[in-house]
């Protein structure tokens, strides 16, 4: 993960019960471009595993920080995020079945930081140009995770963040959750 200019600490596999993680990760931050002339940092250092950290370091870099400087004129500085791994059952409703979180696929954010000091809470009422950013952003995740949710998504308790998963839905690997 080094080559794609990711920052790491690296960790032994974790288990608790069925909660597994085969190579766990803690996120401190990424390259915000090839050149590595500028870092997107994750103040919260997440706990998540290794192809989560791959593929949110590509949505990110590819994705999320061009958009922000095409549409506010401002680079993504950092990412406000919630642990990510978790063991504990979706929504944490005790009949329910295992959370991505509880594998380490799962990640959410609650903000993102620009470099002209821009916060962008996930939810929260902002400027039109803003909350215009934020909802690409959230469409733009949903070429690059199977699930997506956050505000508007049926699942009230996704309206103050963007729940972002690589666990695999449905019949197949192209089946998508994206509210």
């Amino acid at each position: 993960m080094t080559d794609l200019g990711v920052r790491y600490v690296s960790l032994a596999p974790q288990e608790d019960g069925a909660c597994t993680i085969p190579s766990p990760v803690r996120l401190l931050g990424l390259a915000a471009n090839r050149d590595a002339q500028s870092s997107i940092t994750f103040p919260q250092s997440p706990l998540i595993d290794c192809p989560l950290a791959e593929r949110l370091a590509d949505w990110l870099r590819e994705a999320v920080s061009p958009l922000f400087r095409a549409r506010l004129g401002s680079s993504l500085k950092a990412v406000a995020t919630g642990v990510g791994y978790e063991c504990r059952t979706r929504n944490r409703d005790p009949g329910a079945k295992l959370s991505a979180h509880g594998l380490g696929l799962a990640l959410d954010i609650s903000a993102f930081e620009l470099s002209d000091r821009q916060r962008l809470r996930i939810g929260l009422t902002q400027d039109p140009a803003a909350e215009d950013a934020l909802d690409v952003v959230r469409r733009s995740a949903c070429g690059w995770f199977t699930t997506v949710l956050g505000p508007g998504s049926p699942d009230a308790l996704h309206e103050n963040h963007l729940h972002l998963d690589l666990q695999q839905h449905g019949s197949g690997a192209g089946y998508r959750i994206c509210q």
